[in-house]
């Protein structure tokens, strides 16, 4: 087999080649959708709530949410980061 392989290796070379340039000139253009909307239903319950926060602070994938606490490295600290990020992560 490997050596049927390498005695059709020029072959298969010019009709991968040929191929190409068929697709270059009569392919039609592939693109896909990148947007977070592509990877729900248009009735999602999630989805509703994604439109109403792009509403609210545009339509990027994050939400920056920074405070300042000069004992965050201490235990209450820490327990109010994550009652914060509780807080923050209701659907």
């Amino acid at each position: 087999m490997i050596g049927f392989l390498i005695r059709v290796r020029h072959l298969a070379f010019a009709v991968v080649c040929i191929s190409l340039m068929v697709l270059m000139l009569f392919g039609k253009r592939v693109s896909y959708e990148q947007s977070i909307k592509s990877f729900f239903a248009d009735d999602d319950p999630a989805m509703a709530v994604y439109q109403r926060a792009a509403g609210s602070f545009g339509d990027d994938n994050f939400v920056f949410v920074a405070y300042e606490d000069p004992a965050l490295f201490t235990l209450e600290g820490m327990d109010r980061v994550t009652e914060l990020a509780d807080s923050l992560d209701h659907r």
